[in-house]
């Protein structure tokens, strides 16, 4: 029975931990990463990302946002797109009441698409990501 509490108590621990990373991920903190040392592979195994967009995910929990930004990779308005197919600019942009919008460019003011969400607690009001080829990765890592 002890080592069930001691259990409970671990978790809540980590899940403390985890909370304090999320609140304290700044745009700053994203600035820092210049090229990668280390590609991983998603999950779906077609794209890889960078240290910087894992730093992002793990900090900020928006593995969800890489998810959306590799799902949307076989839409046809980014399959039959030349230019989406060289290189993509993704902007999170995200309100006071918590909802956000997932914006892809092809250029600066140039929307490709645009996709409205709910709700998230992602903890900046923006963030850009670039696609190009199979790499996901921060601007400051382009």
């Amino acid at each position: 029975m002890i080592k069930n509490k001691e259990s409970v108590r671990i978790k809540a621990t980590q899940s403390d931990k985890q909370e304090t990373l999320v609140k304290t991920l700044k745009e700053r903190d994203l600035f820092r990463f210049y090229g990668t040392e280390q590609y991983f592979k998603h999950w779906l195994g077609i794209y890889i990302y960078t240290d910087g967009i894992k730093y992002l995910a793990e900090h900020g929990k928006a593995h969800w946002l890489i998810d959306e930004i590799v799902f949307y990779q076989k839409d046809l308005r980014i399959k039959n797109d030349e230019m989406l197919q060289s290189i993509q600019f993704w902007n999170l942009i995200v309100n006071k009441d918590s909802t956000a919008e997932l914006i892809c460019e092809r250029d600066e003011g140039d929307v490709a698409l645009k996709k409205d969400i709910d709700y998230t607690d992602f903890p900046l009001e923006k963030v850009t990501i670039y696609v190009q080829e199979n790499v996901i990765l921060l601007p400051s890592e382009y």
